[in-house]
């Protein structure tokens, strides 16, 4: 027996898949004497091998678009990977995700796409606008929140505007899936078949399903950015000073622990660490207000970035008060640097439409000579500081004196209130 396939062509041109079935017929001693043959419809047959065919591709998509989920770290990098894997694996011939914009021309941009493109989608102008360039599959898609099946570009009126570009192609029919977050569609993917009529009811649900894992794939992603969001604004404010930008109190002291670390373990430098306190700085608030005294210090410390060389950073550690760290530093050094910001603070500032003269009292501390504790050294060189205000200079280096001093006035002002209360 002998079974061959093939197809018949009617005389409209119409085709019809058969099977011709041949059988040798012998006689008692074997000679072939004919044969009988037989010719059966297949169409049946034939129709459901191919939706199996689809069924069993729009699987085999949504199992690769999981697994692209797992690997994906952005939102970009998961939209590429999904399409890609619906036309590579999948067979399609061609898959994009477009976002809705909420612009005047309510266009649609796209956000992913692969498969053979050749510059379809660059001109195509899909809009989700309810005009003739959004009553398209994508389009409609968007602004009713509706799958959309195009069975047949030659015929669908709908795709008028980019038959002829999608036949071109080899588009023959599409599907438009919305893509939804809670109530809202906030984009689309669209995929086209090479042939007419390839979107099944039973493929078309898989698709669908495959829409809801790319829409849940996006939430998730898009869950872990802004969760990475607020961790970074978080550890903004935890290590920044709202109103300037610079590091504050808590972020200096970790710079001089991870910078005294690295040069124990390295050659001999030394380390200084410089307080700025701006002097009458409550006076300056209660004539201005609050509002314009941060002003004002945000204009001191783009100031005093200028005056700052390499090696040298600046921080905010209170409301009236900056810091300095500087590495590698000396004694020469730090005098530089305290001769370039009290140059830079010569000018006054405008602010509240008043000229306002900031006068700085610096001190300074350098490690190992003064302390190797971070916190020790900001309080030795704020201590300096607080002493540099008598001083013409306006500048002292830590000498050990307000060490024995500061004890003996909290002990003087503990005094002073005990007696005021008798």
């Amino acid at each position: 027996m002998r079974n061959l396939e093939f197809e018949l062509r009617g005389r409209q041109g119409q085709t019809m898949p058969v099977l011709l079935t041949a059988t040798a017929i012998r006689d008692a001693e074997g000679r072939y004497i004919g044969s009988r043959s037989a010719v059966f419809d297949i169409s049946q047959r034939r129709s459901a091998e191919r939706a199996l065919e689809r069924v069993n591709r729009a699987l085999r998509v949504r199992n690769d678009v999981n697994a692209a989920l797992v690997r994906a770290e952005r939102e970009e990098e998961f939209l590429e990977a999904v399409c890609r894997v619906i036309v590579e694996p999948g067979g399609y011939r061609m898959a994009w995700v477009g976002s809705a914009q909420n612009d005047r021309d309510q266009s649609v941009r796209v956000e992913a796409q692969a498969g053979f493109e050749d510059g379809y989608l660059l001109e195509a102008n899909i809009t989700w606008a309810d005009r003739e360039r959004g009553r398209g599959p994508t389009g409609t898609a968007i602004r009713l929140g509706q799958p959309q099946i195009n069975q047949d570009f030659l015929h669908n009126p709908v795709t008028a505007p980019w038959r002829l570009d999608a036949l071109a192609r080899g588009f023959q029919s599409s599907i438009a899936l919305p893509l939804k977050e809670a109530d809202h569609v906030f984009g689309c993917l669209t995929l086209y078949a090479a042939e007419p009529d390839a979107f099944d009811p039973e493929e078309t649900q898989l698709l669908v399903d495959l829409a809801q894992d790319v829409e849940f794939g996006v939430r998730m992603l898009r869950a872990g950015r802004d969760l990475r969001f607020t961790q970074a604004a978080v550890e903004r404010l935890a290590y920044s000073d709202a109103q300037t930008g610079l590091p504050n109190r808590t972020r200096l002291l970790q710079q001089i622990n991870e910078r005294l670390v690295r040069e124990n373990g390295g050659p001999r430098s030394e380390l200084a660490v410089l307080t700025l306190v701006v002097e009458r700085f409550g006076d300056i608030q209660a004539g201005i207000g609050i509002a314009q005294a941060e002003q004002l210090m945000s204009d001191v410390a783009n100031r005093l970035q200028v005056a700052l060389e390499e090696g040298e950073s600046l921080a905010r550690v209170s409301s009236e008060s900056f810091a300095v760290l500087q590495s590698p530093a000396d004694s020469t050094r730090v005098q530089r640097c305290v001769n370039s910001i009290h140059e830079v603070m010569q000018r006054p500032f405008q602010c509240a439409s008043l000229p306002i003269s900031v006068q700085l009292d610096i001190g300074a501390a350098l490690a190992p000579q003064h302390g190797q504790d971070p916190e020790l050294l900001l309080v030795r060189s704020g201590s300096a500081a607080r002493r540099a205000r008598r001083t013409a200079s306006k500048f002292l280096l830590f000498d050990g004196m307000a060490q024995a001093e500061d004890p003996q006035r909290l002990a003087l002002i503990s005094d002073l209130r005990r007696a005021i209360e008798r």
